[in-house]
């Protein structure tokens, strides 16, 4: 047996959308990573279908988001049938307009969201170590030691400063560092499907369907009349060993009420659903993201969005450390803000779908009786729509009482209503000097690590150019390019943005890499941002002869 022994930054186990999003943004970076899985390659399954309107924000922040939406479509309505016949349609175009460039779900097939991230690991020569399996791990204060065996054949020793398990649910690294998945198993045995669908309703919508007996949700897919089909396995078919979609069509039709018919399946699974999260996130050198960190129903479309945003927001920080501007330390703050997250999220996702699949009379009552009637009233106030959109879509999240998300309080002379630290950054066009017109807020935010959006008063004392000047001279023994300043001036078009930010002097918002509020200040400080990078994120001097990755140049490998 071959053996070979190498050390990397980060090894990433598991290449699914978790794995590859980590992936993408580390490289962007320019750290050195190993990504491996013990598939032969990418999935060919459409899987999860639903990308939300953070994702596509983070995708945009890639420069892929195009691509993104050519692939996909917009889910444009929510139709309800109940015992066969069709009752509600609630519109959801729009849905989330002025909240974000995206106000839409995305139907996107996850083998084609893996496909993307694919493509963006590409333009660094980066490829996934396929059929590559994680077998043992230690570490201690200083690194990670792994066991890999590749097709069974060669067996290769590898360290590793950081490990970060994105392997699913069955996660192998989650079991290694024997780490809790609380939680339970819902009784239902689920079956899944990519099917052609005839019926008499149309194909570009969203159905969910609710009979006596048992639900289906159908997903509209691309190709000609293509759905996901999501149901409860009729229970006589429980532990057959020669289950096809073919036989469980017949029973599924008359179970739902109406004529369906079924054809040319490309794929199809049953499978048990879990709600469970992983306790802690995180031990010592290793990390858990994504499935193997917190399972839930697919109520919602949550669960792939939600991965692709823990690694969005452990990348940042693990470059940070690694590049040796930032203690370990900062490394806490990663389950400190996505653990939290994942509790709501497997209990309101729980809540949910435990009501549609109750037995309960007067749940099954209300389920089949007034539900769709319910969702339709709650729809139509444009503020329940954009709550709605909000809590869906996963742009309010937010982490106000992370540790990084600090105002001080000689500078907090803001309105109550003014976004806090801790929050997303809302989506508002700009005027921008830079382009020499309005932009959306988040072209201004791409840089790798902070962006500091400081705001020029029309009166008094002007301090943007001045806090702009001190600022990059006092950090010019950190990370260049940690942090890249954006004046926005008081233009007549960006009246709007000041009073969104709550501005009436020269202040200054810091936003973090994941395009989240780290720090502000009104009227303008930088002593106190110093402070804030100094003391909150323990930024340390470059070492000697220490420069910058040169980002533009970085080939990385996995070879």
């Amino acid at each position: 047996m071959a053996l070979a022994k190498n050390h990397t930054n980060v090894l990433i186990v598991g290449a699914g959308p978790t794995g590859l999003m980590l992936a993408c943004q580390l490289a962007m970076r320019g750290i050195s990573f190993r990504i491996i899985d013990r598939n032969s390659g990418p999935s060919n399954k459409s899987k999860a279908l639903v990308v939300q309107a953070r994702t596509l924000e983070i995708f945009e922040q890639m420069g892929i988001v195009t691509e993104a939406l050519q692939e996909g479509h917009p889910a444009t309505g929510l139709n309800f049938i109940i015992k066969g016949r069709w009752v509600q349609n609630i519109n959801l175009q729009g849905i989330g307009e002025g909240q974000s460039p995206y106000p839409f779900m995305c139907i996107l097939e996850q083998s084609k969201t893996e496909k993307l991230l694919l493509q963006y690991l590409a333009q660094y020569h980066i490829q996934v170590d396929w059929n590559t399996e994680l077998q043992e791990l230690t570490q201690d204060e200083e690194q990670v030691k792994a066991s890999l065996h590749f097709k069974d054949i060669t067996e290769e020793e590898i360290t590793c400063d950081w490990l970060v398990g994105a392997d699913g649910a069955g996660s192998r690294v989650r079991h290694l560092l024997d780490i809790d998945f609380i939680g339970g198993t819902y009784e239902h045995t689920f079956l899944v499907a990519d099917t052609q669908v005839d019926w008499d309703f149309n194909h570009n919508e969203i159905f969910v369907c609710l009979a006596d007996k048992t639900l289906a949700a159908f997903f509209p897919m691309a190709g000609n009349k293509r759905f996901r089909v999501v149901s409860f396995l009729p229970p006589h078919l429980l532990n057959r060993d020669d289950l096809t979609f073919d036989r469980i069509a017949p029973s599924l039709q008359k179970q739902l009420g109406f004529k369906v018919i079924f054809s040319n399946t490309n794929w199809f699974s049953t499978y048990k659903l879990h709600h469970r999260y992983a306790k802690p996130f995180n031990l010592s050198r290793c990390f858990l993201a994504g499935d193997a960190a917190h399972i839930h129903s697919p109520a919602g479309g949550q669960g792939m969005n939600t991965g692709l945003q823990d690694a969005y927001n452990l990348a940042w920080k693990l470059a940070l450390v690694l590049n040796k501007t930032a203690p370990p330390e900062l490394l806490q703050s990663y389950q400190a803000e996505r653990l939290p997250v994942a509790k709501t999220l497997v209990s309101t996702t729980d809540r949910v779908f435990s009501l549609m699949v109750s037995k309960n009379i007067i749940l099954s009552y209300l389920r089949l009786k007034l539900l769709p009637t319910l969702l339709s009233k709650l729809t139509r106030p444009n503020y329940m729509r954009a709550e709605i959109f909000r809590r869906v879509s996963q742009i309010g999240i937010r982490y106000r009482k992370s540790k990084l998300s600090v105002t001080p309080t000689d500078g907090n002379h803001f309105p109550e209503e003014a976004p806090r630290p801790g929050d997303r950054v809302p989506f508002i066009q700009v005027f921008s000097s830079d382009y020499d017109k309005l932009v959306s807020i988040y072209s201004l935010l791409r840089n790798p690590y902070f962006t500091l959006l400081i705001f020029k008063s029309s009166f008094g004392t002007d301090r943007a150019e001045q806090l702009q000047e001190e600022l990059e001279t006092a950090l010019q023994e950190y990370l260049p390019n940690l942090i890249k300043c954006h004046i926005l001036y008081p233009h007549n078009q960006n009246h709007g943005v000041y009073g969104l930010f709550g501005i009436v002097e020269d202040a200054f918002y810091l936003i973090r890499p994941d395009n989240y509020i780290a720090f502000r200040s009104q009227p303008a400080d930088p002593q106190s941002l110093l402070n804030y990078l100094t003391n909150t994120l323990q930024l340390q001097p470059l070492p000697p002869n220490e420069t910058e990755p040169d980002l533009s140049e970085t080939t990385l490998s996995a070879e």
